[in-house]
């Protein structure tokens, strides 16, 4: 996690206040006031002084700053490992100075993570007796609250403090143990925290610590204190009816989309086939629901990495249950398979995390192998009635034999492709999910996981059939899986309404990661921000394969919606979560505030992987230096777009012609900012030689058209404009938001140009909702011809106050981003077309595109 640099003090004259994330720590000696009294003011003064000295030195080992100090400190660190990392030798430290004495020197400690704003004081201030840096923000308060709360020798920490800490928990030096405490709500706070604690086992208490004044732990209303006295009298009197009539309560305070942590399967029979079998079976059984959450693989093997063990560690009963504390997971399902009396028996061990306990257990029997799936499906769905799923939910769930196979060798093979894919090895997993296929030809989850291989591989159109074969088997998906595969297949087919049908999933199951991030990445792709920051965070939230790329979405729709500044938070946790390949999201923030040498400086040291990676990465780079006003170095950066597009010039595949189409739409952008044409043949012209590469029924053949009239509309080629967009296929631009916006510029530009402002209007009727610089750029046009100056500069302001929608606006995977910017600082200069001043870059000397490339040989169709 990068929190900033540790607070430095800065020159007297520098005390302008500035906001950042910082990692809080607050310690406390406990009894202090008491043991100088018992201790007498000399000697307490001494060992005050030896107690200082001590906390110091660990302050300076572990890289902390001091900014308040009493009888504890208020210190600052970069990360919070590197604050747990003191709080542990500091505890340490206390225990080891007060053994062989009678005084009882322990200490508290609570550590946080959030928002603080910092400031230097000046020199005179400080020569008053004032601090040389003053920190405040609610994160003090929050950390000091968990301080007062913590036990003698207990260290806690609030939820940030303690992922990021146990996620790097490698480099501390001592064995720990980490505990999850449940939730308290602090006085003051809106909202109630979830609590941990982390402490080496014989000096921590590694205990929940009791409710007080200003905290308040959550607890269920049948263990309250005040309840206690109702329930003793009742409880004579209904104890027996409970008994009779209603289901037992579990010992397991269990709630809604609490988290499961599925132990390995304890196979007593010695036959291999049950395990992988089984374990998958199981947890296909509780994800189709959503009340039980099954923590996923990744999280698992988090887990094991912090606690030190290979990935491929066997999940025992005490191995899961401590991945369960660590991860705040309510259960630890084991299940066992026995051979009893000549008949195999299913059994789901409920086990309770904190005590290793066998709380409940649930028993199917069956006869034969086969039959097996179907008792652990029955077992499995009295575990989670059990859990406290509702009766009428329940109903609604499918049988488990039903939504995977019967045949125990096809769900064997589908296991080992699952693993597989998970690893990584899509060729093995390709092999055994054929091999389910073989044995079962309608498993519909077979299909399902072959469709997602195929995707991973580029082959969409097959995927999609895929997919709409396991649709064909409706019977045997459960409801979730239906849903996703609905979802895949309207994607892939550019289907009215896709985007919609991913957000229906994840509203529908909020702990379906693949549902929240996709349901994030389609509305960027349709411009719907409050969805893409919603579901973006729900991704985040989640702490899974998606993390990342989750808060980089919800990042560009915070810039959108409440500014740049706001977006810097979710932009920072990001990066410390190692996502490679989208530094232009971060980048574009630093233009936005105005550093464009911080974004230069994140642009120039990073690595794009690919020749689309590496274009877009150039075309973020041109974008701030035009955007910066560096004339030399845009012209510089223009000469490089030219020769990457030499590269591309073939476009024999379609990354290589998705790579041609974002260069060429960049240099048309500044082509037409300069208001002049290069020597060579414009990019306009070339882009609708690359536009008909391939064929309009294809994805790529539409996108590439509208693309090229949207330009050549753009240069007062209308004619050519409307033959291109009349050649791409209408429902494709129909399905996507973006490709509606241009061809609404498109009729509205061409309409403008004859004369019929009615008509241009029209064109424009159904985007009022939309902001995109495209069309606010088209809507000033059109007002100025209708001689409705101040409405047009009305339209312009607006643009050049939404620098950020120029920025982070999809705009085809960021082909129109250099337009997008310089539509943007036109507004802002007051004109919404290019100046035609001939301050621009330089003409490109970049070839023309071969006839090769209008007609390679072998190109396949590709829809995404």
């Amino acid at each position: 996690m990068d929190t900033g640099s540790v607070i430095e003090e800065r020159p007297p004259e520098a005390d302008a206040p500035s906001a950042r994330l910082c990692v809080v720590l607050v310690c406390d000696l406990v009894d202090s006031t008491a043991l100088i009294e018992r201790l007498g003011d000399l000697r307490g003064a001494a060992l005050l002084r030896r107690h200082d000295q001590l906390a110091r030195d660990l302050l300076d080992r572990h890289g902390g700053q001091v900014i308040d100090k009493s009888d504890g400190y208020l210190a600052l660190f970069e990360r919070p490992v590197q604050a747990v990392a003191f709080a542990l030798d500091y505890q340490r430290a206390l225990h080891e100075f007060q053994t062989g004495t009678e005084l009882p020197l322990r200490a508290r400690v609570g550590i946080h993570v959030g928002d603080m704003v910092v400031w230097s004081n000046r020199a005179d201030v400080v020569a008053a007796g004032g601090k040389p840096v003053e920190v405040e923000g609610l994160a003090k308060p929050v950390a000091a609250r968990l301080m007062t709360l913590a036990l003698p020798g207990q260290i806690l920490l609030s939820g940030m403090a303690f992922n990021l800490a146990q996620r790097a928990a490698a480099e501390l030096e001592t064995a720990v143990t980490w505990r999850t405490h449940g939730r308290y709500r602090f006085k003051g706070t809106r909202m109630p925290m979830l609590v941990h604690e982390v402490g080496e086992p014989g000096l921590a208490p590694l205990r929940v610590p009791p409710s007080q004044d200003k905290a308040r732990r959550e607890v269920p209303l049948w263990r309250r204190p005040a309840t206690f006295a109702l329930e003793a009298v009742a409880a004579a009197v209904l104890l027996t009816v409970l008994f009779v009539t209603l289901h037992s309560t579990p010992a397991i305070a269990f709630r809604e989309r609490d988290w499961v942590v599925l132990a390995d399967v304890q196979n007593l029979t010695g036959d291999p086939r049950f395990e992988d079998a089984l374990q998958t079976a199981l947890r296909v059984s509780l994800e189709q629901s959503n009340y039980v959450n099954v923590l996923p693989d990744l999280r698992v093997r988090d887990a094991l990495q912090r606690m030190q063990r290979p990935p491929d560690t066997a999940l025992d009963r005490s191995v899961a249950a401590e991945i369960a504390q660590r991860e705040g997971a309510r259960a630890v399902v084991l299940p066992v398979v026995a051979e009893v009396g000549g008949r195999l028996e299913m059994s789901l061990q409920v086990v309770h995390p904190q005590t290793g306990a066998v709380v409940h257990t649930e028993v199917r029997r069956g006869d034969g192998a086969d039959a097996l799936v179907a008792a652990l499906g029955g077992s499995a769905d009295a575990l989670r009635a059990y859990l406290g799923e509702p009766g009428a939910a329940a109903e609604r769930l499918m049988r488990l034999e039903q939504i995977t196979t019967g045949n125990l060798e096809a769900l064997r093979a589908y296991s080992l492709a699952q693993k597989a894919a998970g690893r990584g090895l899509v060729e093995e997993a390709d092999v055994h999910f054929r091999q389910a296929l073989t044995l079962d030809p309608d498993f519909a989850m077979a299909k399902i996981g072959l469709a997602r291989l195929l995707q991973l591989r580029g082959e969409v159109g097959q995927a999609a059939e895929w997919y709409a074969d396991a649709l064909r088997h409706e019977g045997r998906l459960s409801q979730r899986e239906r849903l996703y595969a609905e979802a895949h297949v309207g994607t892939i087919r550019h289907e009215a309404g896709f985007a919609e049908r991913w957000k229906g999933l994840a509203e529908l199951y909020p702990d379906f990661e693949a549902a929240a991030l996709n349901a994030a990445l389609y509305a960027h792709v349709q411009g719907r921000y409050e969805d893409v920051r919603e579901f973006g965070r729900r991704t985040a939230a989640l702490g899974q394969r998606g993390v990342a790329f989750g808060l980089y979405l919800e990042g560009l729709a915070t810039a959108i919606l409440e500014g740049p500044e706001a977006a810097a938070e979710p932009f920072q946790r990001a990066a410390a979560h190692g996502l490679r390949g989208f530094e232009h999201y971060p980048a574009a923030l630093q233009a936005l505030l105005g550093e464009h040498e911080a974004a230069v400086a994140l642009l120039e040291k990073s690595a794009p992987a690919g020749e689309y990676k590496e274009a877009e990465h150039l075309s973020t780079l041109y974008a701030v230096q035009l955007s910066a006003g560096a004339a030399d170095e845009a012209r510089a950066l223009r000469e490089r777009v030219a020769m990457l597009l030499s590269a591309s010039a073939h476009a024999s595949t379609e990354t290589a012609r998705r790579t041609a189409m974002l260069l060429l739409m960049t240099l048309h952008a500044t082509e037409r900012q300069r208001g002049s044409t290069p020597s060579d043949e414009p990019a306009w012209r070339r882009m609708q030689q690359l536009a008909r590469v391939m064929g309009a029924e294809t994805y790529e053949g539409t996108t590439h058209r509208v693309y090229a009239a949207y330009a050549a509309a753009s240069v007062g080629e209308h004619g050519l404009a409307a033959e291109l967009m009349g050649e791409a296929e209408p429902g494709i631009v129909d399905a996507l938001a973006f490709l509606r916006d241009l061809r609404a510029v498109v009729e509205a530009s061409a309409a403008r140009a004859r004369g019929d402002l009615v008509a241009a209007s029209e064109a424009l009727a159904s985007t009022r909702t939309r902001s995109t610089p495209v069309l606010r750029a088209e809507r000033a046009e059109l007002l100025r011809a209708e001689g409705d100056a101040a409405a047009a500069s009305a339209e312009l302001a607006a643009l050049a106050r939404d620098p950020a929608r120029a920025w982070y606006d999809w705009g085809g995977e960021g082909v129109f981003r250099v337009e997008n910017v310089l539509l943007w600082q036109n507004a802002a200069h007051g004109d919404a077309i290019p100046s035609g001043d001939g301050t621009g870059p330089e003409p490109s000397t970049s070839p023309v595109l071969d006839e090769e490339a209008q007609l390679p040989v072998g190109t396949r169709e590709v829809s995404i």
